[in-house]
Formats: structure tokens, C-alpha cells, sequence
């Protein structure tokens, strides 16, 4: 079964979610800290540096690293007929505020239906044809009745 998109008749062809805790580099530290200074609790291996920040006028600045649980997705889809991939990650403390979060978002990506679930489908809407999203082969599964 298809749903309908901003782009056109959608079908899911398969979701991937996990969870795994890797390292994440920020220019800010306001998210990876407690109002009392101590890091948040699934911050692991914190660590600062100066560095030249990417824009010459801000000059150096102190970027930071930890490691943190972060969600992967990648949705494999066909918009009217032509296949598509979107690879996208969450990490802890960006987005979402807690580690339920990202676990109830993985849940979600992973509960495979007739047609999308909202939170599939807000992925699709906000990442089709741009960052994270792949055209795959135009002959792709070619052969099966989707309907």
C-alpha cells in the first residue's frame, strides 16, 4: 500500500534502526552539560580543543568531543516507482533530550506496516532529495506488483 507524500505515492520497501554510542564533535558544549558544569549523563570520553572554526571571522574556538548514543536510520523507499535511500542519524542531547526518545524513535522506524507510520514519513518529507537521500537504480525490484 502507498502513502501519499509531498513528492508523490510512497512506498516503504524496508527500515533499519539502531542505537549505538559513537564519537560526536560539536562547536557547542551548551547540550552535552548539566546547568552545574558536570557533563550529562551518557557523555562518555569528553574532551576540548582549540581549533579554527570553519568561518575565518570567528577565528579559534573550542570544540568539543564526546561519545554518544546516537540513532542510525536508513529508510529504503519508491516514490512513483523510482527507488530511494535516506541514511540519517540523532544524536543524544542535539535533538532529543533523552535516550527514551531515541529509543522510542528507533521503535518507531522499525515498526514496518501496509502503509508509513508518522515518524517514517517525517523523515521521507524532510529529507527526500536532499542531505542523506540516494536515488537508487531506476530497474530496481523492477518485477514485483507493489500493489
Amino acid at each position: 500500500m502507498t502513502t501519499a507524500t509531498d513528492y508523490g505515492e510512497c512506498f516503504l520497501i524496508s527500515s533499519h534502526a539502531y542505537l549505538k554510542t559513537v564519537k560526536q564533535d560539536s562547536w557547542e558544549s551548551d547540550h552535552l552539560f548539566k546547568k552545574d558544569g558536570t557533563p550529562k549523563e551518557h557523555v562518555k570520553n569528553l574532551k576540548s580543543k582549540t581549533a579554527k572554526h570553519w568561518s575565518y571571522q570567528i577565528g579559534e574556538t573550542k570544540v568539543y568531543s564526546a561519545d554518544l548514543p546516537t540513532l542510525f536510520v536508513e529508510l529504503e523507499y519508491k516514490i512513483d516507482g523510482d527507488a530511494y535511500l535516506i541514511n540519517w542519524e540523532a544524536a543524544l542531547y542535539e535533538n532529543h533530550e533523552t535516550l527514551e526518545e531515541l529509543e522510542k524513535i528507533r521503535d518507531e522506524v522499525l515498526d514496518v506496516d501496509t502503509s508509513l507510520n508518522q515518524e517514517q514519513l517525517d523523515i521521507i518529507e524532510a529529507f527526500h532529495n536532499g542531505y542523506g537521500c540516494m536515488a537508487l537504480s531506476t530497474d530496481y525490484d523492477e518485477d514485483y506488483d507493489y500493489e
